[in-house]
């Protein structure tokens, strides 16, 4: 069983490795795009509005499939100034509650925002700007990462409570 939930591990870690390359690839694409954007406008008088629009979506994408590899290597922002000061018990119970409650608020935000999606795809809700996309695929992004969050933060808790049991003994 506890080589089944390795190999599981190891799967999601690959899927993590690669939104990480494909939201680095949006952020090479974003670079590129912002610079071309400035170029045309500035030295040849050719502006695309375009470029904005898709920039704010590549953002947006960029951010929800960089996230889960965030909580992964454990790099997001946590209040380690209060942690530090603690024992360790104590430390590992905070560690737990919080991502526990993490978990929670991540499964919440994906179950509402994979039914605001959904509702977007049938109402066939269409962004009306310049691009003309259908709403339900820019959104589609924030029920992917919290999605692939809530999923990391459920190893964390596995893996916290893990690390609580053994410092008992």
């Amino acid at each position: 069983m506890k080589k089944i939930f390795l190999n599981i591990g190891k799967g999601f870690d690959q899927v993590l490795n690669l939104s990480l390359s494909i939201s680095l690839f949006l952020m090479i694409f974003m670079l590129v795009i912002v610079t071309l954007g400035v170029v045309l406008r500035y030295f040849i008088g050719i502006s695309f509005p375009a470029i904005y629009e898709l920039i704010e979506y590549s953002m947006l994408y960029f951010t929800m499939l960089a996230a889960p590899s965030l909580f992964r290597s454990d790099k997001h922002i946590k209040m380690e100034f209060l942690v530090e000061k603690v024992q360790n018990r104590t430390r590992a119970i905070l560690n737990l509650v919080t991502t526990t409650i993490s978990l929670v608020m991540s499964t919440v935000i994906t179950w509402f925002a994979i039914s605001l999606t959904f509702d977007q795809f049938i109402m066939s809700r269409m962004e009306q700007r310049v691009l003309n996309i259908l709403f339900g695929y820019i959104i589609m992004a924030i029920p992917i990462g919290f999605f692939f969050i809530t999923l990391q933060l459920l190893r964390q808790v596995y893996k916290l409570a893990f690390e609580f049991r053994n410092l008992k003994k």
